[in-house]
């Protein structure tokens, strides 16, 4: 094809005009009189054109966006990676999802600039000249800027190439639209060939598919229609699985794609059940970026929790009148009268313990010739009894110092396997119910069958587990069972 440039002169209606000037004239033209120029001429473009228009356009922002997510595991980043495999349903979709006026723009001129050079390597400048008698018949202005509504309008002056969708073949666009497509845009797409994709098969649908499995076959009978029509959507699903034909109420991403291939007008004629693996394939990521130096991590020493020692309050005498001086001495504490800002650690923070661990902290003091002193408290735990402890090292000189670290750190070792035993406990309780409540409502979503709850299922069957949708696992299970 023949490259324009904006100074490149063409001749219309023995008029020589310039691609710049002509662009200008018809950036303003409604897209439905595009529509009615080129049906009155009979004449339709390549799909490829605009799927070509729109590669080369969005490749730079499909780099940066795949550049910005290059870190992170998420579903756009991997559909993003099939962009060089895109049908053109998904260019489409893909220049709508970046909203820029810029790229709007620029895609209108680029896409009348292939349309030109198209007209004039087929020698039809006719139409050229078709267009601009619109646009001067026209009295406002269009704006292309709701770029979806244009290429809809677009759309029916594309054509495709022989045993082609979309343009692409039946087992690229198999595995395109599965690898990089929601079930929204499943639906979007079925409905641009003119396919309303059921969220679930009624019972006639469902014996339609069976009825063109069996067919294909060889096997099809009037006794085995009249048999399949008495039975209830149950006992044909179990009749499916019976003799293996993949088909059920509920409809997966690869049985959408199926449904809508094979009853669009625009493959009947050579549409192919799929082959094993046509859904399996993968391809290497087509996008290269430069590795960035990442920062070495400074190390540091982790800080110490700084443990302020609860300090005791000396009990002060009143001094005589004579202003004699009188020695202060601290009163002998006993066990039994002391509280919990008497008992002091030299070396830390008082304990409070449970019963438990108070007892074998004694044993261990005992085996150590360490003094304690426990006392009951209830100031902070009144349901459960607790004790408060101090330890003081003996004056023996033997006694090796190192004895109180050793033991804080098993103190601490066991109360933070407490703390993580219960918190297992806990989270395991929830995943527990939460389970029991999932699996309650899809058992009556399934029985029940309630319209209401469609979206909801959609919505729910997006986080897929194994390769489906987490409802999608339990109906799996209910029909494999015969219920």
């Amino acid at each position: 094809m023949a490259k324009l440039q904006l100074q490149s002169q063409i001749n219309v209606n023995q008029e020589s005009v310039t691609l710049e000037s002509l662009l200008h004239e018809l950036q303003g033209l409604e897209a439905e009189q595009y529509v009615s120029v080129f049906q009155n001429a009979n004449f339709l473009l390549p799909r490829q054109l605009r799927m070509d228009v729109l590669r080369h356009l969005l490749e730079s922002s499909v780099k940066q966006t795949r550049k910005e997510r290059l870190t992170l595991a998420d579903e756009l980043n991997y559909r993003l990676k099939w962009f060089y495999q895109y049908s053109d349903f998904q260019y489409v979709n893909l220049l709508v999802y970046y909203q820029n006026k810029k790229l709007n723009q620029a895609y209108v001129e680029n896409l009348l600039t292939s349309v030109c050079e198209h007209l004039v390597e087929q020698k039809r400048e006719d139409i050229i000249q078709s267009l601009r008698d619109a646009k001067k018949a026209q009295q406002d202005s269009y704006d292309s800027q709701n770029i979806l509504l244009f290429n809809q309008t677009f759309n029916q002056i594309f054509k495709d190439k022989e045993l082609e969708i979309d343009g692409l073949p039946l087992n690229l666009i198999r595995l395109v639209l599965l690898k990089s497509s929601t079930l929204q845009e499943l639906k979007a797409f079925g409905e641009k060939y003119g396919i309303i994709v059921p969220r679930r098969l009624k019972k006639e649908q469902l014996l339609e598919l069976i009825y063109l499995e069996l067919q294909s076959r060889g096997i099809l009978t009037d006794d085995i229609k009249a048999e399949l029509k008495k039975k209830s959507v149950v006992l044909i699903q179990r009749y499916a699985i019976d003799h293996d034909i993949k088909v059920s109420t509920e409809l997966k991403k690869a049985e959408i794609i199926e449904y809508i291939l094979e009853f669009s007008h625009q493959t009947k004629s050579f549409y192919k059940y799929p082959q094993p693996g046509d859904y399996e394939l993968e391809i290497d990521d087509p996008f290269e970026f430069e590795e960035v130096s990442e920062l070495k991590e400074k190390t540091s020493k982790p800080t110490p929790i700084p443990v302020i020692p609860v300090v005791a309050k000396p009990n002060k005498e009143k001094t005589s009148k004579t202003k004699d001086k009188v020695e202060t001495s601290k009163p002998e504490v006993k066990p039994q009268q002391q509280t919990q800002e008497d008992i002091v650690n030299s070396k830390g923070v008082p304990l409070v313990l449970d019963r438990q661990t108070a007892k074998f902290l004694k044993l261990y003091a005992i085996s150590n010739n360490q003094k304690l002193m426990i006392l009951p408290d209830r100031k902070y735990h009144k349901k459960r009894r607790t004790f408060k402890v101090q330890l003081d090292q003996l004056g023996s000189v033997s006694t090796p110092k190192k004895n109180n670290g050793v033991i804080g750190e098993l103190l601490i070792l066991k109360l933070l396997a407490l703390v993580v035993f219960r918190t297992l406990i806990f989270v395991f309780a929830i995943a527990f119910v939460l389970g029991l409540l999932f699996v309650g409502y899809a058992t009556a979503s399934y029985f029940l069958n309630i319209e209401a709850l469609n979206m909801i299922n959609d919505q729910i069957n997006t986080i897929e587990f194994l390769g489906k949708g987490l409802l999608d696992h339990i109906f799996d299970f209910y029909r494999q069972i015969g219920i």
